[in-house]
């Protein structure tokens, strides 16, 4: 199974697993809630969101998140199954 970087029509599915994996280790929060209302943003900041789809449905997602620290650009990876 390939790896999907950046599939926009991916973005429900990782919606729908970022606010599983939150809910089942973290509390969901406001700034999870402004995420899921744009997605693609992390792609349009820089970042990455990565996908991996089974017979047609995502089964897994990872988003490489650009962090700006002193200046340098760096990555920050979230990953949800």
């Amino acid at each position: 199974m390939p790896v999907e970087i950046d599939n926009a029509n991916h973005c429900d599915a990782f919606v729908q697993l970022n606010e599983q994996w939150i809910k089942e280790h973290f509390t969901l929060e406001e700034a999870d809630r402004k995420l899921a209302a744009d997605p693609y943003r992390i792609v349009r900041e820089g970042g990455h969101i990565l996908s991996l789809a089974k017979n047609g449905a995502v089964i897994g997602t990872c988003a490489l998140i650009r962090v700006d620290r002193r200046g340098t650009a760096s990555r920050e990876a979230c990953e949800h199954r």
